[in-house]
């Protein structure tokens, strides 16, 4: 269960650090590279990124579910783990 709990955990921030910081570096060098095609196409040229911050999109809620999923099953594994040891 602990390792389970760590691979979401770690799914999850991987998706957030990815959207919120790498996306958000590709799409700034883009629109300077490309400002007029940015403008003209309305910002399709960007890779969507969600920002993970209020109002939430279902795919947000579906990554922070599974982190607080990671954190649950962490924190069971480490209560059994102690339950076995005594």
């Amino acid at each position: 269960m602990k390792i389970l709990g760590w691979l979401l955990i770690i799914i999850s921030g991987g998706v957030i650090f990815l959207h919120t910081v790498i996306y958000a570096a590709s799409n700034e060098q883009t629109m300077k590279e490309h400002p007029f095609q940015t403008i003209f196409s309305g910002g399709d040229n960007l890779i969507k990124r969600y920002t993970f911050t209020p109002p939430l999109e279902p795919f947000e809620i579906f990554i922070y579910a599974l982190g607080i999923i990671g954190i649950v099953l962490l924190i069971i594994g480490i209560m059994k783990q102690e339950k076995s040891d005594n």
